[in-house]
């Protein structure tokens, strides 16, 4: 057997196709333990303090404070905690309220940690500093391998390899050599200890916000101007930001970079302005003081659920909808949960969502649990069991569900919450003898059987995933590819005869068979093979376009989603802007929408701006 293990994840996540025919598993989070699972997290703390046990204890009772939600979940990491409590070893007080804070405490903590054997000074910490966030920022500018250093990059800014600086970084561990460069296998390349650090080192080497964005909402000119806010390798960096002191940087610029981000003017639509504005809720995860930020969370709240249905759809309500779920998981977890429960009705499906273990949601759904209409106490009451085993509010609510609701699809479903519960199960038994319901005899005797304590499955065990027929294709795929077709010119001969033939295939098609699903299914099959081949891709717009069957221009929306690149963007933009200024609101509509709006997340915005003109 072949084994691999790493803990690059920044390298290998970037070339996933690389691990192809592996099975791949993860290390995962401690845990902060509840009535039935033990204090990982404490457990690592009071082995580590085991010589001072008092100052351990101190740790781990400010972990529970509260406002100190994101730094407890960050340090559930093993490595995030052994740094943690590397600091606190050094320097006990505050722990920090942001993640950039926290990695300010780490990166302080690796100089005093190696000061025995790699003795610094502050003025040569701050250079070294200074220098990786330099580092950081020119490999975030390149098109890609945002984590992978080249040599003749380094040495532009830390001197040659036995230069003292270079020399430091790599004895201290900030860099490390990982490999060689694939385009020049004589160029050594290097990564930062983490990938978070390497974030770090860039956004604290950013002085101005100005150089996230710069952009005039009156009279844009994308070409001139800076938009790293919508490039992904500098969301983390943007984040860390403006979660970094007042003394690094001051609130008001945080104030106004955000107050830029959400009144930004793309004049493309808004495709780019909500992209901005989801970043602007991410960002006050880590700023939560920022002046408009319930702002925020009532705009995100009314675009996830109080759009009108029976106004005029001037957008496609599902998709902007699942968008704004998805930042307002990203943005200021306490704000968020406190609108979520002020929502009549309350959305419980995406509070179970977004609830964790920390106290304020326990507390939060605990008030449900027992101030709710039966169905909402039911999804409450199981969530609370999930993330809090053995609550015991929630416990006796789903056994009095149980024992007194003359729902079926209530007690049946309170029952399957409740596995190996004594209780539970008499009271099943005497639903058995005298049924409420026709279907309870047989449904009841399955959910005995899944309760039972010899019959629970262990869902937490690891299974091996086999390999499906689809990563079969994709293996012969690549081996086609990268092996037949090494040779660069006999590539592109390749490339050009089969894309004639395809071209031809797809003209004769069209004259012999008018099904449009017929032609639909045929393009598909030829897009997998040649997905950057631009008669398909426009075959495929001209069925999104044109086509008179829902079924089929729905289908052409998802395969286009799956196969446009970069170097197709721009031909679907301009054959597709006009169908959202033409077409009436409706099912084709949206279906435009949404290929744009899967153009407009990964292509950059002077592009965009450029081709909707």
């Amino acid at each position: 057997a072949r084994i691999v293990l790493t803990c690059r994840l920044n390298l290998w996540e970037a070339n996933k196709n690389l691990l192809e025919n592996f099975d791949i598993y993860r290390t995962l989070d401690f845990s902060y333990g509840n009535a039935q699972t033990p204090d990982q997290v404490g457990i690592f703390i009071n082995r580590w303090f085991v010589a001072n046990p008092q100052s351990g204890r101190r740790l781990r009772s400010q972990l529970d404070e509260p406002g100190r939600l994101r730094v407890n979940n960050l340090v559930k990491n093993p490595l995030r905690l052994s740094l943690l409590c590397c600091t606190w070893q050094w320097q006990e007080g505050n722990l920090p309220q942001t993640k950039a804070e926290l990695y300010q405490q780490f990166t302080e903590a690796i100089y005093t940690w190696k000061q025995g054997i790699f003795p610094t000074t502050k003025t040569t910490e701050q250079q070294l500093n200074t220098a990786l966030g330099r580092i950081a920022k020119r490999v975030f500018d390149k098109d890609t391998s945002w984590f992978r250093l080249p040599h003749s990059l380094i040495i532009e800014e830390l001197g040659e390899k036995e230069a003292p600086l270079f020399q430091l970084a790599l004895q201290l561990g900030w860099l490390n050599q990982v490999g060689v460069a694939a385009e020049n296998p004589s160029e050594t390349v290097y990564a930062f200890f983490h990938p978070t650090f390497q974030e770090y080192f860039a956004a604290s080497a950013t002085q101005d916000w100005h150089d996230f964005l710069q952009h005039d909402n009156h009279h844009p000119t994308p070409i001139q101007g800076i938009y790293r806010i919508f490039q992904p390798q500098w969301k983390e960096c943007i984040i860390l930001w403006l979660g970094q002191s007042e003394k690094e940087v001051q609130n008001s610029a945080k104030e106004e970079f955000i107050q830029a981000l959400i009144t930004f003017t793309d004049k493309c639509s808004d495709f780019y302005w909500y992209r901005a504005f989801s970043l602007a809720a991410a960002g006050i995860a880590e700023y939560p003081n920022y002046s408009h930020a319930n702002l925020i969370i009532t705009e995100l709240v009314t675009q996830a659920f109080h759009q009108s249905i029976n106004q005029p759809e001037s957008k496609p309500l599902r998709l902007i909808a699942e968008k704004a779920k998805q930042a307002l998981k990203e943005s200021d977890h306490p704000r968020v949960l406190n609108a979520v429960i002020e929502i009549e009705p309350i959305p419980m499906y995406f509070l179970i969502e977004i609830a964790t273990n920390n106290k304020e949601d326990i507390g939060a759904l605990t008030n449900l649990v027992q101030h709710q209409t039966e169905d909402t106490r039911l999804i409450a009451a199981r969530k609370l069991l999930q993330i809090d085993p053995g609550n015991q509010t929630a416990t006796n609510t789903l056994l009095n569900m149980l024992r007194y609701s003359r729902s079926p699809w209530i007690y049946h479903r309170a029952a399957k919450s409740l596995p190996g519960n004594l209780e539970a199960i008499t009271i099943l038994q005497e639903i058995l003898c005298t049924p409420r319901h026709p279907f309870d005899g047989f449904e009841i005797q399955n959910i005995l059987t899944d309760i039972s304590s010899d019959n629970q499955s262990h869902t937490d065990s690891l299974a091996a995933i086999p390999p499906t027929e689809t990563k079969i294709i994709t293996f012969l795929l690549n081996l086609v590819y990268t092996n037949l077709l090494k040779n660069g010119t006999v590539r592109k001969l390749f490339i050009y005869i089969f894309r004639k033939v395809c071209n031809i295939l797809v003209t004769l098609h069209q004259k012999i068979n008018h099904d449009e699903n017929s032609r639909l299914q045929f393009i598909e099959k030829l897009a997998k093979l040649d997905s950057e081949n631009p008669k398909l891709i426009l075959n495929l717009v001209e069925l999104l376009r044109t086509g008179q069957n829902p079924s089929v221009y729905k289908q052409a929306t998802e395969t286009l989603k799956e196969i446009l690149s970069e170097q197709t963007y721009l031909i679907v933009i301009f054959d597709l802007k006009d169908c959202l200024q033409k077409e009436t609101y409706g099912e084709r509509y949206n279906c435009c929408y949404e290929v744009i709006w899967h153009i407009a997340q990964n292509l950059a915005y002077p592009d965009f701006h450029q081709a909707w003109q």
